[in-house]
């Protein structure tokens, strides 16, 4: 199964003819094996079995933590996932309409890519007020 995207709360999202599923472990570009671990009527939870090709922005695992779900997510791309994440419930829940957000993600405070140093970036969100 091919994994597209991330969902809130870290799942990865992929389809099974046509049905939705969260699957537990997969990043975006990520193909895997996964086993069906629950579900409703839209959509199935899964866990990663097998991950068969690796998507471009998966890193090592640091050390198997339950609370870190992103750890295996190069820093960057958590950003640009968290921002995105946060966007969309701003438009979406909230009714805002938001500005082009700007991050600095190039590690010019001196972060890798992974966040090795514990070096800090924060996405910028700046709402646009109509008049």
């Amino acid at each position: 199964m091919a994994i597209d995207s991330l969902a809130h709360g870290g799942a990865g999202v992929g389809r099974a003819e046509g049905f939705v599923v969260f699957v537990r472990g997969a990043l975006p570009g990520d193909r895997v094996i996964a086993e069906v671990t629950g579900g409703k009527k839209r959509f199935a939870e899964a866990r990663v079995v097998e991950v068969l090709e690796p998507g471009p922005n998966r890193v090592a695992e640091r050390a198997p933590h339950p609370g870190a779900t992103w750890q295996c997510l190069r820093y960057d791309a958590q950003l640009g996932e968290k921002q995105r994440q946060v966007r969309e419930a701003l438009e979406r829940l909230g009714g805002f309409e938001l500005a082009e957000a700007s991050a600095d993600a190039d590690g010019a405070d001196g972060a890798d890519a992974d966040g090795a140093n514990g070096g800090e970036q924060r996405p910028i969100i700046e709402p646009i007020i109509a008049a």
